[in-house]
Order: structure tokens, then sequence, then C-alpha cells
């Protein structure tokens, strides 16, 4: 049975694993997402850990940044079992940052296109 959840172990939340992912990972851009991902050798808790970021540059109110995050975790938790259960099978790890790169607000069906394109991807690259 598929849980459709994300919780806070599932989160991204270290310095040391957000400042290792930003310096080491690699990325590539489905707009309107640009995704960072890095593969560590174990991190001891699930097989996948997300962060999502939106821009005070692109997004001015807070509002809508709030919103565009909120629509992206929907995306992701709805949708991650295309990444974890590959992972889970190959016994590996992944930690991935979604950054929202448009101007203006995306509707759900786009960004929950997207997501599955990325996760798509990273299961085909870990």
């Amino acid at each position: 049975m598929l849980k459709f959840t994300l919780s806070s172990t599932e989160r991204l939340k270290s310095k040391k694993e957000l400042g290792e992912l930003f310096t080491h990972g690699k990325s590539f851009l489905v707009y309107p997402f640009k995704v960072i991902y890095n593969t560590p050798k174990e991190n001891g808790g699930p097989n996948c850990k997300v962060a999502f970021a939106v821009s005070k540059k692109k997004l001015k109110h807070a509002a809508d940044r709030n919103r565009m995050k909120r629509l992206m975790r929907e995306a992701y938790r709805l949708n991650k079992h295309l990444l974890t259960n590959h992972l889970s099978q190959s016994d590996k790890w992944i930690n991935i940052t979604f950054i929202y790169l448009r101007n203006d607000l995306a509707s759900q069906l786009e960004v929950s296109d997207k997501i599955k394109v990325i996760l798509h991807r990273l299961a085909q690259a870990a």
C-alpha cells in the first residue's frame, strides 16, 4: 500500500546536507524548475530527502511564494513513489532541491506534470 505522506524526516533541513548539495550536487532544468541533486553514500534516514525553494526575486509576495511551495510539495507528495520505489529496490539515497524559476504562479496541473517528469529523470539517474 502506498503512503502519500511527506514527513519531517523526508525533508532536507540540515545546513550540512544543504551545503553539500549546493556545492557538490548535479543539476538539470525542467522549466519552470531547476533541480539540484546528489547521491550521498548513506544518510541514515529515508532514501529520498527533499527541499523546495522559491526566490523572492521571482515571486515578490510571500503569499505567492508560500502557495507555490505548497503546490510543489503536494505534487511531490502524490508522485514520490515513482522515485522512492526505485531507490528502495536499488538501496540508494538521494537528496533533491526543487527551485522554482518562473515570475508568475503555475497551475497545479502544470506543476504536477513537471514533477512527474523530474522524478522519472531522477530515477534513471540514481
